[in-house]
């Protein structure tokens, strides 16, 4: 699967799931293009923040 590589990427990725967030709710088929779209960029999103942006536990 692809990788963000930098905080340019992250920024435009961001940026789209906030434009398909409005575009998709809990009644959205699973198969609609704009839902597996946002699946998968957030999941990017997720991955880099992970890696670059560590919540560390107590």
């Amino acid at each position: 699967m692809a990788k963000i590589e930098n905080e340019i990427e992250h920024d435009a990725i961001c940026q789209r799931v906030e434009e398909l967030l409005p575009m998709t709710d809990d009644n959205t088929p699973l198969t609609d293009p704009k839902l597996i779209e946002l699946r998968v960029l957030s999941e990017l999103v997720i991955e880099y923040e992970e890696e670059h942006y560590p919540i560390e536990r107590s």
